[in-house]
């Protein structure tokens, strides 16, 4: 194989950045369902706001979609105590004492 030479690289970024929030959004409900974090009500609730978070992403409403991002992560962090951007963090949830 030749080599096409050096690369050159002015930074890297690493971490969970919404490189296409629309799409991204309508994926957590379905996470935290088969995850056990929420049950099929509650799925319903979740998967509404991250249609409406689709929706107006796509519209360029992008503080709107934060909204209603925010209201679905609200809903699953509310019913099932944890987290949605870390799950190993255990401290202090309810589900503990059960």
């Amino acid at each position: 194989l030749d080599h096409p030479g050096s690369v050159e690289v002015a930074g890297v970024m690493v971490g969970d950045g919404l490189t296409d929030p629309a799409v991204q959004v309508l994926q957590k409900p379905a996470s935290a369902f088969q995850l056990g974090l929420i049950d099929e009500k509650q799925y319903q609730q979740a998967q509404g706001y991250a249609e409406l978070a689709s929706k107006l992403a796509l519209a360029g409403n992008f503080s709107g979609a934060a909204s209603a991002r925010a209201a679905m992560e609200e809903l699953v962090e509310a019913a099932s105590q944890v987290t949605p951007y870390d799950v190993r963090d255990l401290d202090g949830y309810a589900y503990q004492d059960q």
